[in-house]
């Protein structure tokens, strides 16, 4: 993490066992030391809707955000040409603030879209990312096979107001952004060309130091307003102390305007358990037009080599009365029923969850989303609460199935 530096040129539970079980197939912590790593900027390219629908190249952006960034992703974009906009995910533990600024500026005039995530080139080693031969790799220049993992990833300090240049912000679940005050930095710190990092001293009173925080302020809450979001979140982040970070809840992603989408996924991760290979998926959904998220969770577990266990499991009020006996799942021309299995009691921190399931083909699922529905009934209207808060639609899980389709022997 990165306190959100000043310079002078700018004068200023159930989800949550989900998601650690799908971090465990992601990659692992960054082994680098806390050193300043200078942002990269790179083409990745995965399986097809690997960084979503219709969509298999991103522009990786990884690192310390350093006065020189924008020029750097100026110039990759330049090569890509007006033809090529990849979606750009960050994960990055901020930087220069007057930096982040210019890369948002840059992203808008652009048009691009932008994310949170982590980016692991195939012939990286998964759990040591940061080694200097993969780092190494992300600054060839050149164009990497690579995974995507929009349920991971960081974005702090000055990047949390980067990612707000993108006309689309997409943060998935498990993604952060991190937010805290901004100060004014005893040094000002630059790279030189060989991008070792170069100090110099900032001597300013605590008067200038104030004045010129103040401008900053200024200047950022006027580029927040710029690109419509909401300036609370400029007091938000003032309240925070900087060598503090406060993560950003769905709930705030919504309020402040980063990313108003009332459905957001994890991504879909192969997990190991003693029950075999599962491709597993957190989704937040929002109840109703302005009501409260909540967490939910996708399990496809594989049978055999053409069959997958689905597994649907959702928070429930304290009451059963109401609630769906039975789901139905739709993914493209098929439908197919889930049935109400056995609740998981609640406990103190914990909420009593819904299991619905059923066994599935897997060819089934090969669509581009699949809706989860409640099968009413005479005494309950489709439009009841109790039926809304069961619904769900999500996109869809082909490539992730058929990874799992390989695990389990099957031929595509």
């Amino acid at each position: 993490m990165h306190r959100g530096i000043i310079s002078l040129a700018l004068s200023g539970c159930l989800a949550a066992a989900a998601l650690a079980a799908a971090a465990r197939a992601q990659p692992a912590p960054d082994a680098k030391a806390a050193g300043l790593q200078p942002i990269v900027f790179y083409v990745a390219k995965g399986a097809p809707g690997a960084c979503g629908p219709g969509c298999s190249e991103w522009v990786a952006a990884e690192g310390d955000i350093d006065p020189a960034a924008e020029p750097r992703l100026w110039e990759l974009l330049r090569k890509l040409g007006n033809d090529r906009k990849p979606p750009v995910y960050f994960h990055s533990r901020g930087g220069d603030v007057a930096a982040g600024l210019q890369l948002g500026r840059l992203l808008r005039a652009r048009s691009l879209t932008v994310g949170v995530g982590r980016t692991l080139p195939a012939t990286c080693d998964r759990q040591n990312p940061g080694a200097p031969a993969c780092e190494a790799l992300k600054r060839s220049g050149r164009e990497l096979p690579a995974e995507l993992y929009i349920g991971a990833g960081l974005c702090a300090s000055s990047c949390s107001y980067a990612i707000l240049g993108g006309t689309v912000r997409h943060i998935g679940v498990g993604a952060k952004v991190g937010i805290h005050d901004a100060y004014t930095a005893p040094t000002i710190r630059t790279f030189d060309e060989s991008g070792r990092v170069v100090d110099r001293p900032q001597v300013m009173s605590a008067e200038s130091a104030r004045a010129s925080l103040a401008r900053t302020y200024g200047v950022i809450a006027g580029y927040v307003n710029a690109m419509g979001v909401s300036v609370e979140l400029v007091k938000a982040a003032h309240a925070i102390p900087s060598n503090d970070l406060h993560i950003l809840t769905r709930a705030e992603l919504a309020a402040f305007g980063i990313d108003r989408r009332d459905t957001a996924e994890s991504g879909w991760s192969l997990v190991e358990a003693p029950s075999g290979v599962s491709a597993v998926e957190v989704v937040e959904t929002r109840e109703g037009k302005g009501g409260t998220f909540r967490r939910a969770m996708l399990s496809l577990t594989c049978r055999n080599a053409k069959t997958v266990l689905m597994l649907y499991m959702h928070p429930v009020g304290a009451e059963a009365e109401g609630e769906p006996a039975a789901l139905r799942m739709t993914a493209g021309m098929h439908s197919f029923p889930l049935v109400r299995l056995a609740d998981t009691p609640p406990t103190e921190n914990r909420p009593r969850i819904a299991n619905h399931g059923a066994e599935l083909p897997i060819a089934a699922l090969d669509a581009e989303a699949f809706v989860i529905e409640a099968v009413t009934t005479s005494g309950q209207a489709a439009g009841s609460p109790a039926a809304a808060s069961a619904g769900l639609a999500v996109q869809g899980a082909a490539p992730a199935l058929a990874a799992l389709a390989r695990r389990c022997g099957a031929a595509r």
